[in-house]
């Protein structure tokens, strides 16, 4: 492999303690941005997360991690791969610091930070400190290689998802527990991380097909580190009176061959060794028998690993990660490369020389970092909707509130008493709720979810009143599709049957009509009347809006574009606009952002790339059919503008006319609708607004996190996972 970015290291000023002695030892030339991007990742977590007590990550006296097992990254992409592992430093500390239940939890809110970037149908994304600290991360490395990132992004999301839940104790053989410690190693994330930093694109089939060629390098890499780290695990085991078993090497080999510390370090140091001369030989057979017919990254791939192996065993032995008695980094000649706009900077610079001098006191749990950010017992009670009272009486009266006599009718008068008995028991909910458990059931972009919590970093409203608020608009949002494609007669809904081809149309309307009781129920358990004011502006609004659209469709009536952006802000601006306002009436911050500019164009920017993605996207075919737009005979952007275009065009005229006497369109009538709109420019003109859309609601963005003094990556993450 040619080396572009990275110098060789004099063998004579390190020692590879006899592991990895075949192996050049490389830095980069840039090391000075891998140190930035620690001191940055650690900055960033005090500002968003809180406190760091006890923490050492890539940084280390002579070689900071990232600089020396990725010598070859890029120069603009070596700050943000080392800010990346910070993160995950940062994040590990966590976990071993904390239950096993919370550290569960702690990996499901990192994995759907991932899904955010990765998948439309994403899951809830936490609007927690560390949340959008890993948003700004996603966002940095998407900006920089956006295919390469996602790559990454997944592989990192499958190591912490598969971390959840885990058993990562109870191995008798290191036979047996090496495999597991490779994938808990992260393999697939530090390939991701590789391949990232050094711009590498690699198949799928290459990538399998090398597996059994990588897996000693990862053996080498797992067990380097189990051996450097032992210290550090053995004494946060000892700490630990309810530990009784250890997911290292040493600990493995201790019980497997019945033999102490210093014999099993010996041992383990054995295994190293022989493993790193395994990948060795099985890299040189691989490249004279495939050199010549695999790809050139997937040969700079396995030569990275090389380095990896030798810069993980010397960044080790320097880093007081491992050594306590290694003195920290003088981070304080890191200031002139460090960001002017980056104010946490210097004060985290001042502090970690003494943070690190106190290394080898035992770290304090997540609980006891920071008081504050647990909320009182009331506010974490789980909300249980209140059952609506029965309206029937217990007991007849008349009148004048008296109560009559109980009428007992006889076993011959059997049909009667039924007819005249009262207080019989309540009709259950099940029925009128089917349709819409069934609607929550299908796959959900969350979009709404992920807009009220990103909101949130501004409002600051406590959980449990966040949580009442998305479900008022889950609960209205649901019904609106439920009707929606009732009235629009689709026949799809994100790829399943909707809801009234299955329950019929009569019982989808009934209850989707129930769900507005059922959402005025939830709002007036918010106890606030301003919020019921709200509630009942924008559900008018709403209405005026769908009766718009369906009039025009209904009469084949082509609005003017204002017209169209009206209809937009009352129907799919109204339920963004509620909850925005449902969070203002709820929020306690003394100062409140005027967001309702930004609101009403994030409803039209998601209402106009519904119309853009209809029309063109292939995963919107399967969920909802071939341009099911033009079926419905809506007037989207697209067909406003190419009717605009062409004002005379009667054959597109005569096509729209058609679809409202046959109630649907052909797929040669569609293609020849998609043709007119080529010849018009009208998806590159809808294309676009959005873009403009787009950056004028960064703008905003920026603006608002000016006027409040707080950053907000979560919001810039939900509007990246949509931009066009």
């Amino acid at each position: 492999m040619e080396f572009q970015y990275s110098e060789l290291v004099d063998s004579d000023t390190y020692d590879s303690m006899g592991l990895c002695e075949a192996l050049p030892l490389r830095v980069s030339k840039h090391a000075n941005l891998a140190d930035k991007g620690s001191v940055r990742a650690q900055a960033d977590w005090r500002k968003f997360v809180g406190p760091i007590h006890n923490f050492t990550g890539c940084l280390s006296p002579k070689y900071n991690g990232i600089a020396v097992a990725v010598a070859e990254c890029l120069p603009d992409r070596l700050e943000v791969v080392t800010y990346a592992n910070e993160f995950a430093f940062l994040h590990d500390d966590i976990l071993d610091s904390t239950t096993k239940e919370k550290g569960d939890a702690e990996n499901d809110e990192m994995a759907n930070g991932f899904q955010a970037a990765l998948n439309e149908f994403a899951p809830k994304v936490s609007h927690s400190g560390k949340s959008q600290m890993q948003a700004k991360l996603v966002l940095e490395l998407l900006a920089i290689d956006r295919p390469r990132a996602l790559v990454l992004l997944k592989s990192w999301e499958g190591l912490v998802k598969g971390e959840s839940g885990t058993q990562h104790q109870g191995f008798r053989t290191l036979e047996e527990y090496l495999p597991h410690r490779v994938i808990n190693l992260g393999q697939t994330f530090w390939f991701g991380i590789i391949t990232y930093a050094m711009a590498l694109t690699i198949s799928d089939e290459e990538a399998n097909m090398s597996l059994n060629v990588t897996r000693p390098a990862y053996e080498t890499l797992a067990l380097a580190n189990d051996f450097f780290s032992w210290q550090k695990e053995y004494d946060d085991f000892l700490r630990n009176p309810t530990s009784k078993d250890m997911a290292n090497a040493v600990w493995i080999i201790m019980k497997e061959h019945m033999v102490g510390i210093d014999e099993a370090k010996l041992i383990c140091k054995d295994k190293i060794a022989s493993s790193c001369r395994q990948y060795l030989e099985g890299k040189k057979i691989f490249e004279t028998q495939f050199g010549n017919t695999v790809s050139l990254d997937l040969l700079k791939y396995l030569s990275a690993l090389e380095l990896s192996i030798s810069g993980n065993v010397v960044w080790s032995q320097y880093s007081p990660r491992y050594n306590f008695q290694v003195a920290a980094k003088d981070t304080t000649s890191l200031g002139d490369a460090l960001s002017d706009n980056d104010s946490s900077l210097s004060c985290l610079i001042e502090d970690m020389v003494g943070e690190y001098s106190d290394i080898s006191s035992p770290p304090r749990s997540e609980s006891e970092s920071d008081p504050d950010t647990h909320e009182n017992a009331k506010e974490n009670e789980i909300y249980v909707e209140h059952e609506p009272q029965d309206p029937r009486p217990l007991v007849e009266k008349d009148s004048e509130g008296q109560s009559l006599p109980t009428f007992h009718p006889d076993e011959t008068s059997k049909q009667e008493s039924v007819a005249l008995k009262l207080g019989l028991p309540g009709l259950s909910d099940q029925t009128v709720l089917a349709p819409y458990d069934y609607i929550r059931s299908l796959p959900s972009k969350g979009v709404r979810d992920a807009a009220i919590d990103a909101l949130n970093v501004w409002y600051n409203i406590p959980e449990h009143t966040l949580a009442k608020i998305k479900s008022i608009i889950s609960t209205l949002h649901s019904s609106s599709l439920m009707l929606d494609d009732i009235e629009d007669n689709s026949p799809l809904r994100r790829g399943h049957p909707s809801t009234h081809t299955i329950f019929g149309i009569p019982q989808t309307i009934n209850s989707a009509n129930f769900l507005f009781v059922k959402s005025l129920q939830q709002v007036q358990d918010l106890q606030n009347l301003e919020c019921l004011s709200i509630y009942i502006d924008e559900l008018r609004y709403l209405h005026i809006g769908q009766s718009l659209d369906l009039f025009w469709t209904n009469h084949v009536k082509a609005p003017t574009a204002e017209e169209y952006m009206t209809m937009v802000d009352y129907k799919t601006g109204g339920l963004f606009r509620m909850l925005s306002r449902f969070m203002v009436a709820q929020s306690e911050e003394q100062t409140l952002p005027d967001i309702s500019g930004f609101v009403a164009l994030v409803g039209r920017f998601f209402q106009i790339r519904d119309d853009y993605q209809n029309l063109v996207s292939a995963d919107y075919t399967n969920q909802k059919g071939f341009c099911e737009d033009l079926d419905e005979g809506k007037f989207s952007l697209p067909l406003i503008h190419c009717l605009n275009a062409e004002p005379e065009n009667m054959i597109l005229r005569s096509i729209l006319q058609e679809r409202r006497v046959a109630g649907r369109s052909s797929f040669e009538l569609k293609q020849n609708i998609l043709a007119h709109m080529e010849r018009t420019k009208s998806l590159e003109y809808t294309k676009g607004v959005l873009q403009e859309l787009f950056k004028n609601l960064e703008r905003r963005i920026e603006a608002i996190e000016v006027e409040t003094g707080k950053e907000n990556y979560i919001m810039r993450l939900v509007l990246d996972r949509l931009k066009i």
